[in-house]
């Protein structure tokens, strides 16, 4: 969520690299993409959520320790790998 928060990822990269995955029907699923667009939206005028982001990033190294996922500054092109968006799709259970 830091990365979000500091712009530093994308939503829909997040996603495909699988550090941000929500599941649900659909209604919750537009949910709880409305409260990140809603939550990103306003940290940057909060500084209630921008203290809150600076504590968490105090402690991302032992965070970063235990994330097992590609490096988010690698980047992702998720056309530019078939078989990684056929992974995607069948994780999210999409292939017909």
């Amino acid at each position: 969520m830091l990365d979000l928060l500091n712009g530093s990822l994308e939503v829909n990269d997040a996603i495909v690299s699988g550090r941000l995955e929500v599941s649900g029907n659909v209604k919750d699923v537009s949910r709880m993409f409305l409260a990140i667009d809603i939550l990103l939206d306003a940290s940057s005028r909060s500084p209630e959520l921008q203290e809150l982001a600076s504590s968490f990033e105090a402690d991302r190294e032992t965070r970063a320790a235990r994330w097992s996922g590609p490096s988010p500054e690698a980047g992702y092109d998720l056309f530019a790998d078939r078989e990684a968006h056929r992974r995607l799709l069948a994780r999210l259970d999409l292939l017909s």
